[in-house]
C-alpha cells in the first residue's frame, strides 16, 4: 500500500481522481457475467440508498457494470437531489475504483457517467481500425488516462470519420460500423436510420444503449455481434435471482415508482 493521498473537496470532482486510489488493493471485474453484474447493482443500491441506487439496474449502466462497454452515459435527472449526494458518490467510487469502475458526476441534479476498464479493453480488442490504440486493463487507471490522450490524438488525425460521433460512440461501446455510419446519417436525416435490436434494453426507462445504423449496415458482423452479446447479457441479468430479489423489495419499487 502507498502513502495516504490528501486532496481537497470531493474525491469524485478531482481531475483523474481514480489515480488517487491507485494503490488500493485491486479486484477482478465482472467480465461479462450478468448475474455478477446484477449482484453488484444490488450492492450499490444498498450503499447509495434507494433514491440513487435504483438507477444502477438501468440497461445503460448494467452493461457497463458487466464490462461489456467502456462508458454508460446520461441517464436522466436525479429525483430530489440532495447536498449529501456528493458524499454518496465519493463512497461509491471508493468501492468501485478498485474494481476497475468509476462514476463521474455530470452536474447538479443530473445522473452520472459510469466507466469500465474491462469494457474499454474489450472494445479496443473488438475495434477493426488500426489507428485506435489497444488498452489493457492491467495498466489500470494511469494507463486509462494515457490511453485516453492517445485515443483523442488519433481521432484528431482521422477527422474523416467524424470527430464527436466517433469518440463518443466508441466509448459507449457502439460497434465500428454503427459509429462510422453516424456522419452519413446526420446528412441524410435520422429518419433514414434503423435502430439496433437489443432485447430488454428498455426493461427500465431512460439511457437506452441502442445505437443506429444505415439500413445497408443491418447485417454487418460488428453490429450483429454486439446486438447478440448485449441482448443475451440483459436477458440473463433481468432474469437473475438478484434482480428478482430487488423487485420484491418495497424500497426498490417505491424508488422506481413501480407496483409489486
Amino acid at each position: 500500500m502507498g502513502d495516504v493521498v490528501v486532496y481537497r473537496g470531493r474525491l469524485s470532482e478531482q481531475p483523474r481522481f481514480e489515480t488517487l486510489l491507485e494503490d488500493v488493493d485491486r479486484r477482478t471485474g465482472v467480465a461479462g457475467d450478468p448475474e455478477a453484474a446484477m449482484a453488484l447493482a444490488a450492492e450499490l443500491f444498498d450503499m447509495a440508498g434507494p433514491r440513487l441506487g435504483c438507477r444502477f439496474v438501468e440497461s445503460c449502466y448494467l452493461l457497463t457494470l458487466g464490462d461489456l462497454r467502456p462508458n454508460g452515459s446520461w441517464n436522466g435527472f436525479i429525483h430530489d437531489p440532495q447536498p449529501s449526494d456528493g458524499e454518496v458518490l465519493d463512497a461509491l467510487n471508493r468501492e468501485l475504483v478498485p474494481r476497475g469502475l468509476s462514476l463521474h458526476p455530470r452536474g447538479p441534479g443530473t445522473s452520472w457517467s459510469l466507466y469500465s476498464l474491462g469494457g474499454l479493453e474489450l472494445r479496443t480488442r473488438q475495434c477493426s481500425l488500426p489507428w485506435v490504440p489497444l488498452y489493457q486493463r492491467s495498466s489500470w487507471w494511469t494507463g486509462f488516462y494515457t490511453w485516453q490522450a492517445q485515443f483523442w490524438d488519433a481521432c484528431t488525425q482521422h477527422l474523416e470519420f467524424g470527430w464527436g460521433w466517433f469518440d463518443e460512440g466508441f466509448m459507449l461501446g457502439y460497434p465500428d460500423r454503427a459509429v462510422l455510419d453516424c456522419p452519413a446519417i446526420q446528412k441524410l436525416g435520422w429518419s433514414k436510420a434503423v435502430p439496433a435490436e437489443v432485447e430488454q434494453a428498455d426493461f427500465y426507462q431512460c439511457g437506452l444503449p441502442v445505437f443506429f445504423m444505415l439500413p445497408e449496415s443491418r447485417h454487418d458482423p460488428s453490429i450483429v455481434e454486439v446486438e447478440k452479446a448485449w441482448s443475451q447479457f440483459l436477458k440473463s441479468a433481468y432474469a437473475s435471482p438478484g434482480h428478482n430479489l430487488l423487485r420484491a423489495r418495497k424500497d426498490f419499487l417505491e424508488a422506481r415508482r413501480l407496483r409489486a
